[in-house]
Parts: structure tokens; C-alpha cells; sequence
């Protein structure tokens, strides 16, 4: 049987919990490490290139009847040095916006990553030390779920990479572009990466499992 105490459980949920969200920002700050040089070296404009919008017609000219004066002609609009066009001033002053987002996403997982580790580590360490011997079970139990978890993780991470393979061996991956090429290796790359990560955190925890049943 279990024995509950608020200590354990204490300890026990605020390390589970502190562990997930350490594990799951770890896989975004190693997508957005790999995607970071990318979006680095190709231009914004590489990557989204303007869409050509079609010119309007001409307008149609009335025939003047006989005996009936020509309009004068329109007055053609000019720019004068001093007055910029704004289309051109709005395309250079266009922002980056994904290479902004991928900086501020490595930043935000990496202070995450950095606060929640130690407080993991602190509160598994009281955990696995109050429960290893009373309450060998229950330590079990929490281990088990972790290794379900980062398992699941690392079965999807892999189905992904493989199916890009799969996509590139089968000739419907798009390489037209040098921004189609370099996004296809993020993805693999980000895939096997987190993938590694989940098999991780895995062994971590079926070694302790395995010291546990030893002992």
C-alpha cells in the first residue's frame, strides 16, 4: 500500500510538474536553435517573396462624335524629390518578423530551460530520497509515468523524421527553392534533436528505476 504524506506529495508533484515543463521547453529551444541560423541567412524576402499583383486595365477611351471638342487630357500625377513614394518607403522599413520571433523564442525557453532545472533537481532529489525506501512503489509509479511520457515523445519525434525521409526518398519534397532546402534540414534536424532529448530523459529515468529494483 501507498503511505501518503503531504512532504512527499509535495515534493513529488512539484517535481513531476517542474520536469515537464523543463523537458518541453528544452524541444522548443532545440527547434528554435536549428531554425535560428536559417532564418539568419536567408533574406526576408527569400523567403516570402512579394506576390505580383495584376495591373488594372487601361480605361476605355470615348470616340468624340463630329462636331464635339476632345476632353483635354488628364493631369498626370509626378513625384517630386522631396515627396518619396510610399510603397518603397514601406518596403524598407519592412521588419523580420520570424527571425525577430525565433530570437525571442530561443530566449524565452532558455530562461525557462535555466529556472526550472535547478528546481527540479532540488525537489527530485528530496523526492527519490524520502520515497526510495518507504515508499518504493509510489517511486516506481512516478518514474514509470515519466518514462511513458518521454517515450511517447520520442516514438512522435522520430515517426517525423522518418517520414521526411520518406517524403525526400519518394520525390515529393520541394527543393526548388534554397529556402525550401534549408527548411527541410530544420525539420529533420529538429526532429532527430528532440528525439535524442526524449531518449534522454528516458534513460535517465529507467537507470533510476533499474538502481532502485537493484537495490
Amino acid at each position: 500500500m501507498f503511505s501518503f504524506d503531504l512532504k512527499r506529495l509535495y515534493y513529488g508533484a512539484v517535481a513531476f510538474l517542474v520536469f515537464l515543463v523543463a523537458f518541453f521547453a528544452a524541444q522548443m529551444l532545440a527547434s528554435s536553435l536549428v531554425r535560428l541560423p536559417i532564418l539568419a541567412s536567408v533574406p526576408f524576402e527569400e523567403r516570402h517573396p512579394p506576390v505580383p499583383t495584376p495591373l488594372p486595365p487601361p480605361p476605355a477611351t470615348a470616340v468624340p462624335m463630329a462636331g464635339t471638342p476632345a476632353p483635354p487630357p488628364a493631369a498626370v500625377a509626378t513625384v517630386t524629390p522631396e515627396q518619396p513614394v510610399p510603397v518603397q518607403e514601406k518596403e524598407l522599413t519592412r521588419e523580420d518578423w520570424e527571425l525577430r520571433w525565433a530570437k525571442e523564442s530561443v530566449a524565452s525557453t532558455l530562461a525557462i530551460v535555466l529556472v526550472a532545472l535547478p528546481v527540479w533537481w532540488w525537489h527530485w532529489r528530496r523526492w527519490r530520497a524520502l520515497t526510495r525506501s518507504e515508499s518504493a512503489q509510489f517511486f516506481r509509479l512516478y518514474v514509470y509515468a515519466m518514462m511513458l511520457i518521454a517515450l511517447v515523445v520520442a516514438i512522435g519525434h522520430s515517426a517525423s523524421a522518418l517520414g521526411k525521409v520518406f517524403t525526400w526518398l519518394l520525390g515529393i519534397t520541394d527543393f526548388t527553392t534554397r529556402h525550401t532546402q534549408l527548411v527541410f534540414t530544420q525539420e529533420l534536424v529538429s526532429s532527430i534533436v528532440n528525439a535524442l532529448i526524449a531518449l534522454l530523459a528516458w534513460w535517465y529515468h529507467w537507470s533510476n528505476v533499474r538502481e532502485n529494483t537493484e537495490h
